[in-house]
């Protein structure tokens, strides 16, 4: 209904909100190559390259718990950290850090805020920016239609934004999905490479056939 009687309007705001899918967990993919690279947590080439195949299984099953083991496998025979500091990193960053999902989340209740004329005042979108990483710590690891409810509802709410946008959302989320789940794999292991920096822990070279 909404979409019949909005028509291109509607069309508009769901292109927008694909769109800054796009540009913000873009923007925080390259954060975290900036992040390892100043911190030197690990040498910034050797990040990049090994982390591509659990990138490619965020991206490809729009899951990080289902990328969880691949995280791990990489870790620690591409990255050398110790089995230890993953063990324990990995799994609580799948639980509680989703950088991709709180990116994009925070752009989807702004421009359900902006499609209504709502202008929000600045107490309302600090609100609704701790709303969504709330949101976004306590749903699931899953595919991004699985769980839009529990993260944008509440921010949405808390702007008075009209929740008829949500099943619109639902119904293009699958687009930049790979995207976000990418993102959120690759925050996963750069908070693993950074625990491991912090706590002073010489990483391991990876094992070759030369060294083995």
């Amino acid at each position: 209904g909404l979409g019949l009687s909005s028509g291109l309007g509607i069309a508009q705001v769901l292109g927008t909100f694909v769109g800054l899918c796009f540009a913000t967990t873009g923007l925080m993919l390259v954060l975290c190559y900036v992040v390892v690279f100043v911190f030197r947590s690990t040498p910034l080439g050797r990040f990049a390259a090994g982390i591509v195949p659990a990138q490619a299984m965020g991206a490809g099953s729009c899951s990080s718990m289902a990328s969880t083991p691949i995280m791990i496998e990489v870790a620690i025979e591409k990255l050398g950290i110790p089995r230890d500091v993953v063990g324990l990193v990995i799994p609580m960053a799948v639980s509680v850090f989703r950088l991709g999902t709180v990116a994009h989340a925070v752009a989807a209740v702004l421009v359900a805020a902006h499609a209504a004329g709502i202008e929000p005042s600045p107490l309302q979108l600090v609100l609704a920016g701790l709303a969504v990483m709330l949101g976004s710590v306590s749903g699931a690891g899953l595919p991004g239609a699985a769980v839009v409810y529990a993260i944008y509802g509440p921010g949405i709410q808390l702007l008075g934004a009209p929740m008829a946008i949500m099943p619109l959302y639902v119904a293009v989320i699958a687009l930049p999905d790979p995207m976000i789940t990418m993102t959120t794999v690759t925050g996963d292991l750069t908070a693993t490479s950074l625990v491991d920096r912090l706590l002073g822990r010489r990483t391991v070279e990876p094992a070759t056939e030369d060294n083995t």
